[in-house]
């Protein structure tokens, strides 16, 4: 794993490896709207800065995040409060992808400069910047008390209440590739195992449900 030097940061400081974004024209039905863009993104982090197609957000309380490149990862600090049930505070790199999609991101680490136990860092998908706003994540839990998790929570409309999709024990360590597909209004989640095979929860909800994200959702981590 690249050793980086510590920073005096917020709350907590994500590494991701790599983020691939596909989009096709298929249409997203949502409220029956059509987006009609289809582009492929491959982002290794490898430059000196974000590529302009990027941008940087705070979501809710979150006002002090930062993202930057180092060494071929893009690292993520953020001062937000909370990512669970309630409201979403935190820090967003996202770009506005249209129709249906599918993005996977590598995490290679995810630094303890705060935060607690439950700090995460998530692959999401949301239909805006509203903290309340519709959204669909999974994310690393690495420092979870009773050990390393994978978590998957969704709100399925603007202004509902957040629910767990599941939450899955997972002694892999770090990097890990998360995975989000949207087709229409579902939108499926998932993780790779060790042995290179697709994992979604197990949770009540499963890993498919349908979510209100609009004809173009923020999509990031």
């Amino acid at each position: 794993m690249h050793s980086l030097a510590r920073p005096a940061l917020p709350l907590f400081c994500a590494l991701a490896a790599l983020l691939a974004i596909w989009s096709d024209p298929a249409s997203a039905q949502d409220g029956g709207a059509t987006a009609a863009t289809s582009f492929c993104t491959v982002d290794p982090f490898d430059g000196a800065s974000l590529d302009a197609g990027w941008t940087v957000s705070g979501v809710g309380d979150a006002d002090d995040g930062s993202a930057t490149l180092v060494g071929g990862k893009l690292r993520i600090a953020s001062d937000g409060s909370s990512l669970y049930h309630g409201a979403d505070h935190g820090t967003f790199v996202h770009r506005t992808v249209p129709g249906n999609l599918q993005a996977e991101v590598d995490f290679s680490a995810l630094a303890a400069d705060g935060g607690g136990t439950y700090r995460k860092a998530c692959l999401t998908a949301r239909s805006s910047l509203d903290p309340l706003a519709a959204r669909v994540m999974v994310c690393v839990v690495p420092g979870h008390p009773t050990g390393p998790a994978v978590y998957f929570d969704v709100r399925t409309t603007d202004g509902g209440q957040a629910e767990e999709l599941g939450s899955i024990r997972d002694d892999l360590p770090v990097p890990q590739r998360l995975a989000l597909v949207r087709r229409g209004a579902a939108v499926t989640v998932s993780f790779l195992d060790d042995t290179g095979e697709w994992v979604v929860p197990a949770g009540a909800l499963g890993g498919t449900v349908d979510v209100a994200l609009g004809p173009s959702p923020e999509v990031g981590i």
